[in-house]
């Protein structure tokens, strides 16, 4: 159900720096682990599935162009993210830091098989 690859899109508002951002990536599943990227950063780490219920701890890290501001310039941080799974979608609510950073949004899309 969940092992596969998924893209994903997601969005986040600062009050503090009044800007909306979107963004998008890719994610492999399988087993436990999460690997993944985008154009500037690249992630890996776990998820656990309850039923429906997903929950996920990744770590990003920088390897290419400028770094992003809302992830405070950080070569490498870390993402919680969880949220229900329905197949072929997922519907997720994250954070960046912990504590708290940033808050987001994201939906990922699952698109092919292992």
């Amino acid at each position: 159900m969940i092992e596969g690859l998924w893209t994903g899109e997601w969005e986040w508002e600062s009050k503090a720096l009044k800007v909306e951002k979107h963004g998008a990536g890719v994610f492999y599943f399988k087993r436990g682990r999460i690997y993944g990227g985008d154009a500037r950063y690249y992630y890996s780490g776990e998820y656990k599935l309850q039923e429906a219920r997903i929950t996920a701890v990744f770590t990003f890290t920088h390897y290419s162009g400028e770094r992003m501001e809302l992830l405070g310039n950080l070569d490498e941080g870390q993402i919680s993210l969880s949220g229900e799974v329905t197949a072929p979608n997922m519907k997720l609510a994250g954070q960046i830091g912990s504590p708290a950073v940033l808050q987001f949004r994201a939906k990922l899309t699952r698109r092919g098989d292992l």
